[in-house]
């Protein structure tokens, strides 16, 4: 069991609050076979991502902004876990406890097999980043696919909106991968209640209206 309290005790110690000249960057420098995870990177942002062994093509993503401070502590709702950030001169160490998995991108449909299991999917563990460019965050943010969803798209977000939809009692299909003209009529419904340009196509602000956190989102209470 690591000691998170002994880490914040060291932290104190060995760092200054509020970090002037803090990287812009900070990553894993070789991939974590204990814990499974390929690759991570944090901005000073708090922007985390991440990619798992066996699954290369599709990036995990979670936010934990310091906020001026060289300690944060982030945490999903309804016990999904949480993650704890402690920023030292020369590392950031990033302990994950049962994080529930909340989001994904994926690359492409074909190379997603197998990656599709978040609802029950955790991580856990305690990683060291070192710093890095800012090119190395800048380019694990970019990999982001544009999140401009419409009639005939098929992805894993369709299933998603589709599912926030249903609750609202905009949408009263089963919830798929596919945007029919069903659900471009439950978007329009639901943005012309929201005061929304109604146009039945969602873009990233309607998303997060709904309450999808990042491009693709899984779990939730």
């Amino acid at each position: 069991m690591r000691n998170i309290v002994t880490l914040a005790c060291l932290l104190t110690v060995i760092a200054t609050p509020g970090l002037t000249q803090d990287p812009a960057c900070y990553a894993l420098e070789t991939p974590s076979e204990d814990y499974g995870v390929n690759t991570m990177t944090l901005s000073n942002e708090g922007e985390i991502n991440y990619t798992m062994t066996g699954s290369p093509y599709v990036t995990y993503e979670f936010s934990c902004d310091f906020d001026g401070m060289d300690q944060a502590s982030c945490s999903v709702e309804c016990d999904g876990g949480n993650v704890t950030l402690l920023r030292f001169p020369d590392r950031v160490l990033a302990d994950f406890t049962h994080l529930r998995i909340e989001s994904a991108r994926i690359e492409s449909i074909a190379t997603q097999i197998g990656s599709m299991e978040a609802d029950g999917t955790q991580i856990s563990g305690l990683f060291k980043l070192a710093p890095a460019p800012a090119a190395v965050c800048k380019a694990a943010a970019d990999l982001r696919q544009p999140l401009l969803l419409e009639p005939g798209d098929l992805y894993p977000a369709v299933e998603r909106l589709e599912e926030y939809l249903f609750k609202g009692g905009y949408f009263n299909d089963v919830a798929d991968w596919y945007f029919t003209a069903e659900t471009a009529e439950a978007v329009r419904q639901f943005q012309a209640e929201s005061g929304d340009p109604v146009t039945g196509t969602a873009d990233w602000a309607l998303l997060q209206k709904l309450g999808i956190q990042a491009s693709y989102s899984f779990g939730g209470c």
